[in-house]
């Protein structure tokens, strides 16, 4: 319960240079707008390691007759609302069928390629600290970046498999036993194109 509440705290009041250790930074692209579009803050930790609370970020628009790609992180309006502001990163696209098993993600039946990279320190409700495992995790398309997963068998570590609609897109957060995100359909669920509000960046 306490991990479900820390996870609810995702919701947005929310550094453009690139992520620390991740290839999915989509400034400089010719998907992006140059013009920001909102500046917003971390309010939590279910991105980290690649967010942090207190991090200062920037959104920037996708150009006309693109859209985001794989491993992006991207904001967007939580579909149950349309007004609550989300970041999340983007895992599946229109047509994917995606999974976790024992903490591992699958996109269309294989398992996306995670090696194990060292350690990260998360703090509990308490304050107290906790050492947990990091992973490198590359996407299909090359995207490489890294997660936190304190338990391989947590709450939101095996899942059924989800069927991304026409239209629609998957998120999740790299700090993946604590954030909520697409695996929680009552919550988040599949966000449609239409709720994309951009690109993150760290400003």
């Amino acid at each position: 319960m306490i991990r479900l509440f820390a996870a609810l705290l995702m919701v947005l009041v929310f550094r453009g240079a690139a992520w620390p250790n991740d290839t999915a930074d989509c400034s400089g692209t010719d998907r992006v707008a140059p013009e920001i579009i909102m500046k917003m803050i971390v309010p939590s930790g279910a991105m980290k390691p690649t967010l942090v609370k207190g991090d200062r970020l920037i959104v920037k628009g996708y150009r006309e007759n693109t859209s985001p790609s794989r491993g992006d992180i991207v904001a967007f309006l939580l579909p149950q609302d349309n007004s609550t502001r989300y970041f999340k990163r983007l895992v599946g696209l229109p047509g994917d069928r995606i999974q976790m098993i024992e903490g591992a993600l699958y996109i269309n039946g294989t398992a996306v390629p995670r090696v194990r990279d060292g350690e990260d320190v998360i703090e509990d409700a308490s304050g107290a600290s906790t050492k947990v495992p990091r992973y490198r995790e590359t996407l299909p398309n090359g995207v490489s970046y890294d997660t936190l997963d304190i338990d391989p068998n947590g709450f939101e570590d095996n899942t059924p498999v989800y069927e991304v609609p026409p239209g629609h897109l998957f998120m999740m957060g790299d700090n993946r036993d604590n954030s909520q995100d697409s695996r929680v359909l009552s919550a988040v669920g599949y966000v449609p194109s239409e709720n994309i509000i951009g690109c993150v960046l760290l400003e």
